[in-house]
């Protein structure tokens, strides 16, 4: 069971959940994978060339730690853009209908 939406064709329902909340949650979903995306290239963006590191105090260790969390900021953030698209394929479009929710007992 699907309600016609404008930008997916789409959003599925959901026993006891009004459409609107449904098409709410996909699209915050959509902005979190938007921004995401976003937040990756800003930080390709704001990298700092080892030339630039040469005039900070202690330059290696700092040079260090950047270049250990910058890909592990990168590796989360992607993980976050794949949790969204996760929640969008299973919220959005053409989806299986729900079946409703069992009786206690059965």
């Amino acid at each position: 069971m699907t309600e016609p939406d404008g930008v997916n064709g789409a959003v599925r329902q959901l026993p006891g959940v009004a459409p609107e909340r449904v098409r709410a949650l996909v699209d915050a979903l959509a902005e979190v994978e938007r921004r995401c995306a976003g937040l990756a290239a800003s930080l390709e963006a704001a990298t700092v060339h080892e030339h630039a590191f040469g005039k900070l105090i202690d330059a290696g260790k700092v040079r260090d730690a950047y270049h250990d969390r910058l890909p592990k900021a990168e590796e989360n953030l992607a993980e976050a853009g794949a949790v969204a698209r996760q929640f969008l394929a299973e919220f959005a479009g053409p989806a299986a209908p729900v079946p409703p929710p069992r009786e206690a007992g059965e």
